[in-house]
């Protein structure tokens, strides 16, 4: 459309300087052709003035005033109007003496037929020959006509000035050929003036045409665009953003007026992301019509969310087949690599769960039969039992002695310390085949606050006050949060594994002065969110993809099991389709968020 304007705009200009030039032509030879007449007119002038000046010289030589009247030789010029008369008749136009600066003798007549005699001579004539002594030419108006005009001074035998000549022609007379000239070129140029005009008006109206046409055409093949799901946008040759559908402007956050006219260093705020770009928008513009070009990278949204995208560019050819420019899409791929990763990660899981569900069944009866003989060999040899005195006594032996001797030999510390071992064993068991198991489908709804409550209060009665002293728990609970569809016990159970793993982190941070853990609750959509947030000292990348495995730690040998995250993975996960993710927390430590759907009447 804007080349369209162009040309029109560019026509109109070179027809008004068409116009414009017949205009000056013509007006330069009307001008030419007036000063012509002009030039002719004041030496036609100086003619009658000369034969005038000898009529009157005829009647005497020298000029004088006598009792207030001017004569010539002894002829009186007051109220002589034979000579102008006779002058006028022969020549036409009109002849005037001055006596001083009055008239006193004419040709030129009023209505009423007397003569103007009487009136004074005034302005640029007076000046001329009253007051420089020159003689002088141009036009002046008589009795409200316009004359051109000739004065000449009339001096005595002294030399000094008594008078003036006049000799005159009527404009309108003298220069009507010229008028009618004049006419007949504005005639013309009018008549150029609406050939342009009608011209201009068609060729107006054949661009307000095509400017509708061309203006359809881009607004079907925006909607065309805007219709498809995929962010677009296209580029000139020079790397300048022509323009973007509606998908790019949601996922950019900017205005479509605002990316026009932008180049990628503009829009991509990482410059050696926009050179990359920038590079490959030059070799394809270089290549062959026809080569497309796919490239990954990390784009942000209007949100600042880092999103994966796949780039995906090709060239737009001109009319001759040229490569004139740049079209390209932008695929976000973040939820496929985040399904891959998920799908890499759950079928981790499922190996490490079939190996854990074989590994807790093959040392669960084991486990089962040394923790039962334990106990029962602890129950064997107390002296409270009256079948272990009776046995004793039996065999002539004292249950005193026999206890003196346990202790002795630390032999009851030993038990003691295998019951306690046992009882480990079963508890990693159990580990064992809640994440591998499936869970019990009994679920209903619950609040989030009710089950983190109850857990916190578990860990704190697991670590005991001296252990927790320092350490700042934080709630922050969503306001009218609604239940979240789950089994209490094992989420409960899960999020005791997180906040425990919290509670470990700020030790391990090494000062408990300023040691923090938030428990969070907040509602995101369909979806029921708990973040148990401390400012330990955070989960390094390198090790962040195996912190669900199971059996993985960072602790030292004999200080962790490695299981409270797999198991709160395999519950959050696997029993309640929920989803589980670690990230860094605001300020350092780390962050642990568990998404829950909301149940069925809150969702």
């Amino acid at each position: 459309m804007k080349p369209i304007r162009v040309v029109s705009k560019y026509t109109l200009c070179a027809l008004i300087a068409v116009l414009l030039s017949v205009s000056a032509a013509t007006f330069v030879v009307l001008s030419n052709i007036r000063q012509e007449a002009m030039s002719q007119a004041n030496t036609a002038l100086r003619q009658r003035m000369m034969v005038f000046k000898e009529l009157l010289e005829a009647k005497g030589s020298v000029y004088r005033i006598q009792d207030n009247k001017l004569l010539v030789g002894s002829y009186v010029l007051n109220n002589s109007p034979n000579v102008p008369d006779k002058l006028a008749t022969m020549f036409g136009g009109a002849f005037t003496v001055f006596m001083g600066d009055q008239r006193i003798a004419t040709s030129i007549k009023i209505q009423d037929g007397s003569r103007i005699t009487g009136t004074r001579l005034i302005g640029p004539p007076h000046d001329a020959v009253f007051g420089r002594g020159e003689s002088y030419s141009g036009t002046a108006d008589i009795l409200g006509v316009p004359y051109i005009t000739y004065y000449e001074p009339l001096k005595d035998q002294g030399g000094a000035i008594i008078g003036a000549l006049y000799t005159g022609l009527k404009s309108e007379e003298y220069l009507a050929h010229f008028e009618k000239l004049s006419y007949a070129a504005a005639g013309i140029l009018f008549g150029i003036a609406g050939i342009i005009s009608a011209l201009y008006y068609l060729l107006l109206r054949q661009v307000r045409i095509a400017e509708q046409q061309s203006a359809n055409e881009l607004a079907f093949l925006q909607t065309l665009m805007d219709a498809i799901p995929l962010p677009v946008f296209y580029k000139d040759e020079n790397g300048r953003m022509l323009g973007c559908n509606a998908a790019y402007e949601a996922f950019a956050g900017l205005w479509r007026q605002d990316v026009v006219g932008k180049t990628t260093h503009d829009i991509i705020a990482d410059k050696e992301l926009a050179l990359t770009h920038e590079k490959i928008d030059r070799q394809l513009l270089a290549a062959e019509p026809g080569l497309k070009h796919s490239s990954e990278a990390k784009m942000p949204t209007q949100n600042g969310i880092i999103r994966d995208v796949l780039i995906i560019k090709t060239c737009f050819q001109d009319v001759s087949g040229h490569n004139a420019g740049i079209v390209g899409s932008v695929l976000d791929i973040t939820e496929r690599r985040q399904l891959g990763r998920m799908m890499l990660e759950t079928e981790k899981m499922l190996m490490a769960g079939r190996l854990a569900a074989g590994m807790a069944h093959e040392l669960n009866n084991p486990i089962g039969s040394i923790l039962q003989n334990i106990q029962n060999m602890q129950r064997r040899l107390s002296e409270e039992l009256h079948a272990n005195q009776k046995a004793a006594s039996d065999i002539g032996l004292d249950m005193r002695q026999i206890h003196a001797y346990l202790e002795q030999r630390g032999i009851n510390e030993i038990l003691e310390y295998i019951s306690r071992a046992g009882t480990q064993a079963a508890d990693i068991v159990n580990n064992m085949l809640a994440f591998c198991g499936r869970g019990s489908d009994q679920h209903h709804a619950v609040l989030l606050q009710e089950v983190t409550e109850v857990a916190l209060e578990q860990v704190c009665s697991e670590f005991g006050p001296e252990n927790l002293r320092g350490v700042n728990i934080i709630r922050e609970y969503g306001q009218d949060m609604p239940a979240a569809d789950m089994n209490r016990l094992e989420m409960e159970r899960a999020v005791v594994n997180l906040i425990r793993n919290a509670v470990q982190a700020v030790q391990e941070r090494g000062r408990a002065d300023d040691a923090r853990i938030i428990l969070r609750t907040v509602k995101s959509g369909k979806l029921a969110i708990i973040e148990v947030e401390d400012n330990g000292p955070g989960i390094r990348p390198e090790i962040r993809g195996k912190v669900f495995e199971p059996f993985f730690t960072t602790r030292d040998v004999g200080e962790g099991r490695g299981m409270g995250l797999a198991v709160a993975y395999a519950l959050v996960v696997q029993n309640h389709n929920g989803q589980i993710s670690l990230g860094d927390a605001p300020g350092g430590g780390a962050r642990v968020c568990i998404k829950l759907p909301l149940s069925l009447e809150n969702a």
